[in-house]
């Protein structure tokens, strides 16, 4: 009796990701040398990325956020300088860690000046748990 050997390919998972404003206040701020419009201070922008996967059997379908580890959000400034922004939030910003339907939410507490506007990126891993793969996810809000 012959031995039969099978294997099962598994083909990458397709990605779709995004950041979309999920707060009442727009992501354009208008300033008229005095008051910013809206004011983040007074009502925050928030941020929520969505991460959608999808594999090519069908067997796998839609949002990816609670299964993604290391997030972690960085502002870039200008002249280049990065700075990451903690997970415990600061006085500008705050997030929602891994774990959930809101994984990676960002709530901005911070008005932008006309030269220096806010250039935020969320990064993230999905890992493939068929085979270990791991995609890793940058989104930059410009």
């Amino acid at each position: 009796m012959a031995v039969q050997h099978f294997d099962i390919i598994r083909k990458p998972f397709s990605f779709r990701e995004g950041i979309v404003v999920t707060s009442s206040v727009t992501d354009q701020q208008l300033y008229d040398g005095v008051v910013h419009t809206p004011d983040y201070t007074l009502a925050p922008l928030v941020l929520s990325p969505y991460v959608n996967v999808s594999d090519q059997e069908g067997d796998i379908s839609g949002n990816a956020l609670p299964q993604l580890v290391n997030l972690k959000w960085t502002l870039l400034e200008v002249g280049g300088r990065k700075r990451e922004i903690p997970s415990s939030g600061d006085a500008y910003f705050s997030w929602e860690k891994a774990g959930g339907e809101n994984a990676g939410r960002l709530k901005v507490m911070q008005n932008a000046m006309p030269e220096s506007a806010l250039t935020l990126v969320f990064e993230a891993d999905h890992v493939d748990k068929r085979t270990l793969d791991v995609h890793h996810v940058q989104i930059s809000t410009w």
